[in-house]
C-alpha cells in the first residue's frame, strides 16, 4: 500500500497540470476582468457548459468504474490516469472563468459567491492540510491489508462527516 501511495499520490508532477491551469485561469481573469465592454469571446462559448459538465460527470463515473471493474483495458485506464486531472481543472476553469467575465450566468455566480462557502472553504482547506496525517496513521496501524469496498467507503465516509461536524462546532 505504501509503495503505491509513493507512486500514484505523492509525487508533486502529478499535480502539475492543475497548479498551471489554474495559474494560466488566474492570469486570463486578471487579464480580462477589467476590460469595458466585456472581452470578445467565440460563438460557442457559452455553449462549452455542456462537454465541461459532461467531463466531470464521466471522470466520477469513470474512477468508480474503474475501481469496481478492475478488468477494464490498461489503456483506457492509462488514458484516463494522464488525462483526468486535466479535463477536470479545465471544466473548473471554464466555469470560473465563464462566470467572471461574461457575467452571463449571475445564478451560478452567486451560489458559488454566498457566504456559506466562506467557513466551508476553509474547514476543506483544513482537511487538506491534515488528511495525509489522518491517512498515514490509519494504514500504520492496520494489522491486516484494507480491502476497498462500499462498507469501508461508507464508514470512512461517517467518521469523516462526524470530525467535520465536531471541527466545525469547536
Amino acid at each position: 500500500m505504501y509503495r503505491e501511495m509513493f507512486e500514484i499520490y505523492m509525487p508533486t508532477y502529478l499535480h502539475l497540470t492543475p497548479y498551471l491551469v489554474g495559474i494560466v485561469t488566474g492570469y486570463l481573469l486578471v487579464t480580462y476582468k477589467n476590460q469595458q465592454p466585456n472581452p470578445r469571446m467565440p460563438n460557442f462559448f457559452p455553449y462549452l457548459w455542456i462537454p465541461a459538465l459532461l467531463f466531470m460527470i464521466l471522470i466520477v463515473i469513470s474512477g468508480y468504474l474503474f475501481t469496481t471493474y478492475p478488468q477494464t483495458p490498461m489503456i483506457i485506464q492509462s488514458l484516463y490516469a494522464g488525462f483526468h486531472r486535466l479535463a477536470w481543472s479545465l471544466s473548473i476553469a471554464y466555469i470560473i472563468f465563464f462566470c467572471e467575465i461574461t457575467h452571463a450566468c449571475h445564478l451560478v455566480k452567486d451560489f458559488l459567491s454566498s457566504q456559506i462557502f466562506t467557513p466551508i472553504s476553509k474547514l476543506c482547506y483544513s482537511i487538506y492540510l491534515i488528511h495525509f496525517i489522518i491517512t498515514w496513521v490509519r494504514y500504520a496501524y492496520a494489522r491486516q491489508p484494507l480491502v476497498f469496498d462500499h462498507y469501508t467507503m461508507v464508514i470512512f465516509c461517517l467518521i469523516l462527516f462526524r470530525n467535520l461536524i465536531f471541527f466545525f462546532f469547536c
